[in-house]
């Protein structure tokens, strides 16, 4: 059984060959549903009977000719015979004859029709060419055509397209890409297959993918995006991104700043005011997984790979405009196959827990409070003037002390409220009581979740929890206790 991509790949690059039908040995392989989903679509109808079958009856696979003979027992008074050199006369099936063809125009209208393209359908070169309409795209109106062309006649194609541009430039979706991608001075030549899926009821097309692969002389976005007043030379290390439904927050040493989608250049203009674009959507997918994105992640939610890497890079450039920040926003990793922030993001209403100056889980610690709050606190450098008594000079000073932060456990998302603990939550308050030693199992799942819990909130890397074989427990790699000890 073919996969619905595979089909709907085939589909395509048989719209270029000359011969555009499947036959029903070809069609019997897939799935029943998305089949049904092309001919309601209108995408693949109902051909005329096939003059040729292979043979299934002596197994060398032989393609011959189909004849008909009266048959007084068939309800059509003829049935279908080929001459197989082995076997003789092999009966062939009414239903192996069936074959379905690939209706261009149709496949015109639906992809007109899923782009929201204003202006009528118009074919350009009969079967083969169609301006489908024209649409913002990138910062401008452009007209989107349709070749189902074979790859040998690329180039008339596209010089055909470029005749029938009413705008500056345009985009021409092709069912077969050329072998080697040339550039054209007013068309973006884009593969269909990579662009176009089939939905349950229409076709969906990929228009952030789109807009990705267009020229960039088009209005910079960037230029419109608040710069905030960031410390100069801050590294990227000491911003904290909390984001919201539709809006962000930016927290820099001790300053914040909240921007909505418009001001931080996150808004979609190609839907109504106060909807997100596909970068803030990533942004969110980084909060959700606090701040690394495997790219098997990628896709397993069926995002192509090349462009999300596109992406990513966008997403770079949004976010150093609008935080000028030191340094690489995120960077992929090679060995974990994965894009990791370099900045702690978490999502809006999560309870971040503060990091320590140094970024090592030892300046870090978790003390249960008489009250049941959490109190986290982290080794912080200060700098103090300080005054001779002797001399009457003054003079700075640097010290460390420790900063706490306080948390109820239902502020944290370790509990649903005061008298219902979850699991995570329930093995926090035995590992602060414990003074930070745990006689649990090595795959124990809720100590597992509170690990990467305690990384996610603090942003630090390496594990605050480590199993010890040899005693059989998990010991903290930070100070915890309790003044509610047992």
């Amino acid at each position: 059984m073919r996969s619905p991509a595979e089909v709907w790949r085939a589909v395509i690059r048989r719209a270029a060959c000359g011969d555009r039908t499947f036959s029903f040995d070809e069609v019997r392989e897939w799935p029943r549903e998305h089949f049904e989903r092309l001919i309601k679509l209108g995408i693949v109808r109902d051909g005329p009977l096939a003059g040729s079958v292979e043979c299934d009856a002596c197994g060398t696979m032989h393609r011959e000719d189909v004849v008909w003979e009266p048959s007084v027992r068939d309800p059509l008074g003829k049935r279908a015979y080929i001459r197989c050199p082995e076997e003789g006369p092999v009966h062939v099936p009414e239903i192996r004859l069936r074959q379905w063809v690939i209706d261009g125009s149709a496949m015109a209208a639906n992809l007109a029709a899923a782009m929201a393209l204003s202006g009528a359908v118009e074919e350009i070169a009969a079967g083969r060419v169609w301006r489908l309409g024209r649409r913002r795209l990138a910062g401008r109106f452009r007209d989107v055509l349709l070749s189902m062309a074979s790859v040998q006649e690329h180039l008339r194609i596209v010089d055909a397209a470029t005749r029938h541009l009413t705008a500056k430039d345009g985009i021409l979706l092709v069912a077969q890409p050329p072998h080697e991608p040339e550039g054209h001075d007013r068309l973006t030549v884009i593969d269909l297959a990579q662009v176009v899926e089939v939905g349950a009821d229409a076709l969906t097309v990929d228009l952030d993918y789109i807009e990705d692969l267009l020229p960039r002389e088009r209005t910079i976005k960037e230029d419109k995006i608040r710069s905030l007043p960031v410390p100069e030379g801050i590294p990227w290390a000491e911003i904290t991104l909390e984001v919201g439904d539709s809006s962000l927050r930016v927290i820099a040493r001790g300053q914040s700043w909240n921007v909505d989608l418009e001001e931080a250049g996150f808004a979609d203009s190609r839907r109504k005011q106060g909807e997100a674009d596909k970068l803030f959507r990533i942004l969110n997918w980084f909060a959700l997984h606090h701040g690394r994105l495997p790219i098997a992640e990628v896709r397993r939610r069926k995002d192509s790979p090349d462009g999300f890497r596109r992406q990513i890079s966008n997403l770079r450039k949004r976010l150093g405009s609008l935080i000028p920040a030191e340094g690489e926003s995120i960077l992929w990793d090679p060995e974990e196959e994965a894009y990791t922030c370099c900045f702690r993001i978490l999502r809006s209403g999560e309870a971040a827990l503060p990091q320590p100056a140094d970024g090592s889980w030892m300046s870090f610690e978790l003390v249960e409070r008489r009250d049941g709050r959490i109190a986290a606190g982290v080794k912080a450098n200060s700098v103090r003037r300080a005054r001779d008594a002797r001399t009457g000079q003054t003079d700075a000073g640097e010290y460390q002390e420790m900063l706490w932060h306080e948390y109820s456990l239902v502020d944290l998302g370790l509990a649903r409220d005061v008298d219902r603990l979850l699991p995570e939550g329930c093995v926090l308050i035995e590992l602060l009581r414990s003074s930070g030693r745990l006689a649990r199992a090595g795959d124990d799942l809720a100590v597992l979740k509170l690990n990467q819990w305690l990384r996610g909130r603090t942003g630090l890397n390496g594990d605050p929890l480590q199993f010890s074989e040899a005693t059989g427990t998990w010991i903290a790699t930070f100070d915890c206790s309790s003044e509610r000890r047992r």
